[in-house]
C-alpha cells in the first residue's frame, strides 16, 4: 500500500488548520520516520494517513501494487495502525484473546493462529501473561501486547504512533529488530517518534513537522 496525500487541509472545529495544501507521498518501498514538537499535528497525519480522519479539502489516495486502491471501506486489510494512546490499541480480555482478535479481524491464516499466537507471545516476552486479564499488565506490557498485534501483519503498511513510549530498554531492542526485520520483507512504514537516533540505519528519510510545514532532515 502506497499512501499519497494531495493538497490535504485539516482543521479541527474552532482551531486553526493544522495542514494547508499539504502534499506528502508515502511509498510501500520506504520506511519513513516523522518527528516534530508537541502539537504539530503528528498524530492528526497518522490518522489522516491511516484514513481515519478526512480533510476539509485535498484527498488521500491509496495505492496497492501501483495501482489505485478501489475500495477505501477496505484498506485497512493493507494498513495497521498504532494509535498513540495504548488502550486504544487492544481488543481482547487477555493477550491470547487479543491476539486472536488481531487476525479475526482480517481473516488472516486463522487456521495458523494458535502458532502464530504463541511464537508472537513468546517474541514480546509475554507467554507467561498469556491468559491474565489486561488490567494486571504493566504499561509496558501493554505496549508490548499492542506491538505484537501490528507484528502479525508484516506484509501490510504500518504507521506507528510513538511505539517506544513505555518500553524498557530490552523491548526497545526487539521492537528495533522487527522494524529491521520488517524492512527486508516489506518496508512500507510511518513511525512517528522523538528518539530520532534510535532509528539510524534503520529509516529511508527523515521528516520534521511544523507549523511551516513537512522539511526533510538533511542526513
Amino acid at each position: 500500500m502506497t499512501i499519497k496525500l494531495r493538497g490535504v487541509t485539516f482543521s479541527y472545529p474552532g482551531r486553526k488548520p493544522l495542514f494547508k495544501d499539504l502534499v506528502l507521498d508515502l511509498p510501500s518501498e520506504k520506511t519513513t520516520l516523522l518527528t516534530g514538537e508537541n502539537g504539530a499535528g503528528k498524530s492528526t497525519l497518522a490518522l489522516l494517513a491511516a484514513g481515519l480522519l478526512h480533510p476539509q479539502e485535498g484527498r488521500v489516495h491509496y495505492e496497492y501494487q501501483g495501482l489505485p486502491y478501489p475500495h477505501k471501506g477496505e484498506i485497512f486489510k493493507h494498513i495497521s495502525l498504532l494509535k498513540q494512546q495504548t488502550e486504544d490499541n487492544l481488543l481482547g480480555i487477555n493477550p491470547l484473546d487479543d491476539l486472536f482478535l488481531w487476525l479475526l479481524s482480517t481473516n488472516d491464516k486463522v487456521y495458523e493462529s494458535d502458532l502464530r499466537i504463541e511464537r508472537c507471545l513468546s517474541d514480546w516476552n509475554l507467554s507467561d501473561k498469556r491468559n491474565s486479564p489486561l488490567w494486571e499488565l504493566s504499561a509496558g506490557e501493554l505496549k508490548s501486547l499492542a506491538l505484537a498485534g501490528i507484528s502479525l501483519h508484516k506484509s501490510r503498511y504500518w504507521i506507528l504512533d510513538e511505539p517506544l513510549s513505555s518500553l524498557d530498554e530490552k523491548h526497545i531492542g526487539l521492537f528495533l529488530q522487527i522494524v529491521s526485520a520488517k524492512r527486508k520483507a516489506s518496508p512500507g512504514m510511518l513511525i512517528i517518534s522523538h528518539q530520532t537516533e534510535l532509528f539510524n540505519g534503520l529509516v529511508d528519510k527523515v521528516l520534521i513537522l511544523s507549523d511551516k510545514g513537512i522539511a526533510e532532515q538533511e542526513r
